[in-house]
Order: structure tokens, then C-alpha cells, then sequence
């Protein structure tokens, strides 16, 4: 029950939503995508038809053919039509997937730039500040002569 109250509710939220996608100028949303299941339903209908068709015509020629069409040729015929519709389907919606996965990913991307941007500002920071202390210790070893103790402890040799 919960499945068909699912469907009927996207139905019924799908009607406005193609009826403004239609009139769409600025191709904003895509709708093809949501027509796939639409477009199946119809093409297997026009499968189902011309197959009738063929096989109407093939009996029409002779009761052979007809026979023919109706048990080996116009089933063949219709799983034909409708797996390569279904194929022709998949690599469409394949399509669309793979565009919305690619403006996820630049979204994301666009977040990693951000943030390297900011470690790029603060690492920035401290390289300045590691700078500016290896400057003043510079300044402090110049100003002050080195320390007597220093100087025992460097002329000492290891034993």
C-alpha cells in the first residue's frame, strides 16, 4: 500500500513539475529524465503494436507466415524492440547520472578550494611568524658576545 501512495504522489507532483519544465526557456532542470519511465512504458506499447501489425500483415500474406510471425518471429521482434529501447534508455539516464555526479563533484571541489585556500592563509601566518623568530634570534646572537661557558663546552673533545 505504501509503494502505491508513493507512486501516486510522485505522479501527481510529476504533472506540475513537466508542465513547467516544458515552458522552461533557460533549460534550468532536465527533464528527459524524468520522462524514462514515460517514454519505456509508451515504446513498449508501440513494440506491442507493430508487432501485431507485422504478424496481422504476415497472416494476411499467408496462414504459414502468420503462424510463423506469431510463434517464433513477432515474439523475437517485440523482446528486440523493447531490449533496445531499454539499452537506449539506461545509456541516456547513464548520461544524466554521470552530469549530476559531475556538478556534485565540482560542488565538493569548490569546497576543497576553499579550504585550502584558508590552510594556504594560516600556513602563510606561520611561515611569517617562524620568520619573524629566526630573525630575532639572529638579532640576539649578534647583540650579545657569546657566553664563556659556551665556549669551554664547544673546545671540549669527546673521549
Amino acid at each position: 500500500m505504501a509503494d502505491d501512495s508513493d507512486s501516486k504522489a510522485r505522479t501527481t507532483a510529476f504533472k506540475p513539475r513537466l508542465i513547467g519544465a516544458l515552458f522552461d526557456t533557460r533549460f534550468s532542470g532536465f527533464l528527459a529524465a524524468d520522462m524514462v519511465p514515460v517514454i519505456y512504458r509508451f515504446g513498449i506499447g508501440v513494440a506491442a503494436l507493430a508487432t501485431v501489425a507485422v504478424i496481422v500483415w504476415a497472416a494476411l500474406l499467408s496462414w504459414i507466415a502468420g503462424a510463423i510471425w506469431l510463434f517464433l518471429l513477432g515474439p523475437a521482434m517485440f523482446l528486440t524492440l523493447v531490449v533496445g529501447l531499454r539499452v537506449m534508455l539506461e545509456f541516456v539516464l547513464a548520461v544524466f547520472r554521470i552530469n549530476a555526479e559531475l556538478h556534485a563533484m565540482e560542488s565538493r571541489l569548490g569546497e576543497v578550494v576553499r579550504e585550502l585556500r584558508e590552510a594556504d592563509q594560516l600556513l602563510g601566518r606561520v611561515d611569517y611568524n617562524v620568520e619573524s623568530v629566526d630573525r630575532r634570534i639572529e638579532a640576539i646572537q649578534q647583540e650579545f658576545p657569546r657566553l664563556a661557558f659556551w665556549r669551554k663546552g664547544a673546545e671540549k673533545k669527546p673521549r
